[in-house]
């Protein structure tokens, strides 16, 4: 009588077993799921160097010779500020957290789309190459923050010149080249 007790009593352990893992790892998925994970960081690159950023929620980042990049993401803003040099950005579809990128010169909104940024002391460069973008400049009064100036689609580029004046113009007449999203 005590040998068939045990041959009952250990798959029905096994089963036990497995059915709590099985619940805790449930749990714990559950609990993740939909929470996008924080991402902070700075990069410089030397010069000849590129740097690609893979911060984890399928966005890209690919930092371009002698640049300087901090990336802040979290569960509700993915922000990038550009200090210097150029960045190609492939932004995950996210009309939650829109993904911002933050320069002296404006800013350059998206919700998801693949686009160029460079930055020089001459000012700012967006080229889009998919999807469209927001540029926005600093308001007047500093209380209203960011001001649209302008819609871009793809294939055009916009220019804000350290003197204000802006341009946008298609990718053809601009003589530009998409020298990072080709890698």
């Amino acid at each position: 009588p005590e040998r068939s007790r045990r041959k009952t009593t250990m798959p029905r352990a096994v089963a036990a077993g497995v059915a709590a893992l099985a619940a805790a790892l449930s749990l714990l998925l559950w609990i993740g799921v939909g929470e996008p994970a924080e991402y902070n960081g700075s990069f410089v690159t030397r010069i000849g160097e590129i740097q690609v950023i893979e911060p984890g929620e399928g966005s890209r980042i690919s930092l371009n010779t002698d640049s300087h990049l901090a990336v802040e993401f979290d569960s509700t803003f993915r922000r990038v500020r550009l200090d210097r040099g150029e960045a190609y950005f492939d932004g995950a579809p996210d009309d939650e957290r829109p993904f911002v990128v933050e320069t002296d010169f404006g800013n350059i909104v998206v919700t998801g789309t693949a686009f160029l940024v460079r930055v020089e002391e001459a000012g700012l460069e967006v080229t889009v190459k998919e999807g469209h973008v927001q540029l926005q400049i600093s308001a007047a009064d500093p209380e209203e923050g960011h001001v649209s100036i302008a819609l871009l689609t793809a294939g055009e580029v916009a220019s804000i010149e350290s003197d204000g004046s802006r341009r946008i113009e298609p990718i053809e007449e601009a003589g530009h080249l998409l020298r990072l999203a080709r890698r």
